[in-house]
């Protein structure tokens, strides 16, 4: 079952939303959450965070911001084809124990997510949110500050309780929201150089890069144009702007000993050189990143 979770998690986009204030315009009505619509006569209420499978699983990278942030987080729908003639109400629960909830297991114990137990208010009063009349979504409502989740990632899970108007509640009762905040520097990068091998010779770098949040001031690449298996951990001091490598993932990354690796705060771009050892010689990369 676990191994199950993890791949439908594997395949997930992470969705980059930007955040400065009270959001007017739901995830939902934007199209970054899908659900399905019935065509038929049933008459229930479910979570349905995603339209592939149903494993109501969901990923959020949200900006960084000092506001307190109002989102509709979890979308509740209705699925009978008819608008309701109307307000439905629905009550949720916040889900915060791992014990009986193997989804949410996974997602704490495997991969890493905390559950918060603070710094997050849930807006609907009494855990009660309405669906007005005429139409079939009402969404639960979560307040934060993004900056009080910064360098980790966090999950809530949401399960409705009960439902009004003659509705029952679906087997797609639970939703799991999987969400951290970007740093500053992550964004999608223009990644122009290159890729000096000891026997073969240099080969030309030039693709497209994200720099992955990991914590404030650190963030993971690809290696060179080794692909997303090949990843290395990019540290830059916010007084000098120096960058350093850890944490590398199938070569041990190493900064090179003639070339400084920095980050330019005038121009947004990253300049570095880094190599790893192989059998017949070091492998040396020399990057440009320019955001796009």
């Amino acid at each position: 079952m676990k191994k199950n979770i993890l791949y439908k998690l594997s395949v997930l986009a992470a969705l980059a939303v930007t955040f400065t204030g009270c959001l007017n315009d739901s995830l939902y009505d934007n199209g970054t959450i899908q659900s399905v619509k019935s065509t038929g006569n049933d008459k229930f209420v479910e979570v349905h965070l995603t339209s592939s499978d149903n494993s109501n699983i969901i990923n959020y990278a949200f900006a960084n911001s000092n506001n307190d942030t109002t989102i509709d987080f979890v979308p509740i729908h209705l699925t009978s084809a008819d608008a309701p003639g109307e307000d439905i109400k629905v009550t949720f629960d916040v889900v915060t124990s791992t014990a009986n909830d193997v989804v949410l297991d996974s997602l704490v114990n495997i991969e890493g997510a905390i559950i918060p137990t603070s710094n997050y208010t849930i807006v609907n009063a009494n855990k009660t949110l309405t669906i007005p009349k005429g139409s079939r979504t009402g969404y639960v409502q979560v307040k934060i500050k993004p900056s009080n989740f910064l360098g980790f990632n966090s999950v809530l899970a949401f399960k409705i309780t009960g439902v009004t108007g003659g509705y029952t509640v679906s087997n797609l009762n639970m939703g799991y929201v999987v969400f951290g905040i970007k740093n500053k520097y992550d964004k999608k990068y223009n990644c122009v150089g290159v890729f000096t091998h000891p026997v073969n010779g240099p080969r030309p770098i030039d693709e497209e890069k994200r720099l992955a949040t990991v914590n404030a001031n650190t963030n993971k690449i690809s290696v060179g144009d080794l692909g997303g298996d090949y990843t290395v951990n990019i540290t830059i001091d916010p007084v000098t702007n120096d960058v350093t490598y850890s944490a590398g993932n199938a070569y041990v990354i190493h900064a090179s000993d003639t070339k400084r690796s920095y980050y330019e705060p005038s121009t947004g771009k990253f300049y570095l050189h880094y190599y790893y050892i192989g059998g017949t010689g070091n492998r040396v990369i020399d990057e440009v990143y320019t955001p796009e």
